[in-house]
C-alpha cells in the first residue's frame, strides 16, 4: 500500500540541486563528472515535472526523445566517437558541424533545453535549471565562446524541433475520440473511473526507425468466447485465480512496477488524486542511478538516454497500433461480467486496450540497448520508489528487471498471460533491430 509522504516541491529540489552543485565544483578533478550530470539531471528533473503533471506514458516518450536526441546530434556531428542521427531515423535533418571555438558539451545543453520547453509545461523550473548550468559554462568559458556555443545550440534545437513538430502528433489531437465497436471481446472502459481510451491514435505517429510497422506486429489469436471451457475463458480465469495466490514478493513486485501517474483514490465519492512516476521515467530514473555510478563521459551519456529514448518511442508506438488494432477487452472487465462481479485487481487497469502489454514492450526494449551499451549481467539496485515506501529490488541484469516488469502487470491483475509475453517479445525484438539499425 502507498504511504503518504510530504515531498519537497521542484522548487526545493532545485535549490537541494544547486548547493550540491556549489559543492561539486569545488572538487578536485569535478569537470569531467559535473558536465556529466548536467544532462543527468535535466532528465531527473523531466521525471519530477512529468511526475507533478501527471504525464501519461505514451506522451512520455515522446517528451523524453527529442531533447535527448538533440542533445545527442550536437556531440554527434563534432565527435567521432558518436555516429550522427541523420540517416538513421526517419525524415531526421542534416546537421552541420560547429565552428571553432564552440563548447559543444554546453551546446548541447541548450539544444536539450530549448527543445525540452517545447514539450514541457514547467518552463519555470526549466528556465532555473539552465540558468545555473550557463552560469557554470559561462564563468569557463570567452565570451566569444560561450555565444558561439549558445548560438549553435539554439540552430540545432530550432531544427530538431522542426523535425519533431512534423511527427503527426499535431494532426492525432484533430481526431474524434476512441469509440469501442461494441462487438463481442471488445475493449471498454474500465473501473473505477471508466476513463476514456488513452491516445488511440498514437500508432499514426512517424516511426523512427521501423519502417514496416506490420514487421513488429504481434497479433491476438485467441478467438473470444464466453463458454466456461474455451481457451479464452480460462485465459481469463488464471488470471482470477492467480489474484488469490499471490505471495507477498508478488505483490510487492506488482506495486514496485505499478508506475500508474495518474490515480484518484477514493474516499467514498470523494477522489484523493495521486501522483506518480510513469512507465517511461522509471527506466529513466534506473539510468540516471547507473550513470551516477558509473561517471561514463558526456558522450557515453548522451548516447544512453538517447538510444534508449529512440527504443522507447519506437516500442511504445509499435505496441499502442497493436492495441487498437487488436481491441481486446481486458482481465477487469471480462472476469466481472462472465466470471465474478466483485472482483477487484491488486492494481487499477489503465484506460487503454489490452494487447500488448506496453509497459512490458518498452521495458524489453529498454533492456536491450541498456545491456548492448553496459554489458550483460550488469547488476543494479533500484531505488525509484524507495521514498513512496515501496522499497528498493536488486537485479542480475537489465533483461531480468524487464522480465518482472512483464509479469508484475499479470501479478496486478490488468493483463493476461499473453498480453506481457507477447509485449516483451516484441519489445526485445524492436530492441534488437535498433542496436544493428543504429550499429551501436
Amino acid at each position: 500500500m502507498f504511504h503518504s509522504i510530504n515531498q519537497p516541491t521542484i522548487k526545493a529540489w532545485l535549490a537541494i540541486f544547486l548547493l550540491l552543485k556549489m559543492v561539486a565544483c569545488n572538487q578536485p578533478n569535478s569537470k569531467a563528472n559535473f558536465d556529466q550530470n548536467f544532462l543527468i539531471d535535466w532528465n531527473n528533473l523531466s521525471i519530477e515535472t512529468m511526475k507533478t503533471d501527471g504525464i501519461n506514458p505514451v506522451l512520455a516518450t515522446r517528451i523524453y526523445l527529442y531533447p535527448n536526441v538533440a542533445a545527442y546530434e550536437v556531440l554527434a556531428v563534432n565527435t567521432s566517437s558518436l555516429n550522427t542521427l541523420f540517416g538513421k531515423l526517419i525524415d531526421f535533418p542534416e546537421i552541420a558541424e560547429a565552428e571553432s571555438e564552440v563548447n559543444v558539451h554546453f551546446s548541447s545543453i541548450v539544444a536539450y533545453y530549448l527543445v525540452m520547453k517545447k514539450l514541457n509545461y514547467r518552463e519555470d523550473v526549466l528556465k532555473d535549471l539552465f540558468s545555473i548550468q550557463a552560469e557554470a559554462y559561462q564563468n569557463n568559458l570567452t565570451t566569444d565562446c560561450y555565444h558561439k556555443s549558445l548560438s549553435y545550440g539554439e540552430k540545432v534545437a530550432s531544427l530538431i524541433w522542426s523535425w519533431a513538430n512534423n511527427d503527426q502528433y499535431k494532426e492525432t489531437k484533430a481526431k474524434p475520440y476512441y469509440l469501442s465497436s461494441g462487438l463481442p471481446g471488445s475493449w471498454k472502459p474500465t473501473p473505477p473511473e471508466y476513463r476514456p481510451a488513452l491516445e488511440p491514435h498514437w500508432g499514426t505517429l512517424r516511426l523512427l526507425t521501423i519502417t514496416h510497422l506490420d514487421s513488429f506486429s504481434i497479433p491476438f489469436e485467441i478467438p473470444y468466447s464466453e463458454e466456461v471451457n474455451s481457451p479464452f475463458y480460462q485465459l481469463a480465469k488464471e488470471v482470477y485465480d492467480s489474484s488469490f495466490l499471490l505471495t507477498e514478493n508478488q505483490k510487492s513486485c506488482a506495486l514496485f512496477w505499478d508506475d500508474n501517474p495518474d490515480l484518484n483514490n477514493f474516499q467514498g465519492h470523494i477522489p484523493i488524486s495521486r501522483r506518480h512516476i510513469n512507465p517511461t521515467a522509471h527506466w529513466m530514473s534506473i539510468i540516471g542511478q547507473v550513470l551516477r555510478k558509473e561517471s561514463l563521459s558526456v558522450e557515453s551519456t548522451a548516447e544512453l538516454y538517447a538510444m534508449v529514448s529512440i527504443a522507447f518511442f519506437d516500442a511504445n508506438l509499435v505496441c499502442w497500433e497493436n492495441k487498437y488494432r487488436y481491441d481486446l477487452i481486458r482481465p477487469v472487465t471480462y472476469i466481472q461480467e462472465q466470471i465474478d462481479p466483485y472482483w477487484k485487481p491488486l492494481l487499477v487497469t489503465p484506460p487503454f486496450p489490452e494487447h500488448t502489454s506496453g509497459h512490458s514492450a518498452c521495458s524489453a526494449a529498454a533492456a536491450v540497448v541498456l545491456t548492448h551499451l553496459l554489458g550483460d549481467n550488469y547488476s543494479f539496485t533500484d531505488s525509484t520508489h524507495y521514498d513512496f515506501g515501496l522499497g528498493v529490488r536488486s537485479f542480475n541484469s537489465f533483461e531480468d528487471a524487464a522480465w518482472e516488469v512483464s509479469f508484475s502487470r499479470f501479478y496486478g491483475g490488468i493483463h493476461y498471460l499473453t498480453g506481457v509475453q507477447k509485449g516483451s517479445e516484441q519489445g526485445f525484438k524492436v530492441g534488437d533491430y535498433i542496436v544493428k539499425h543504429m550499429k551501436l
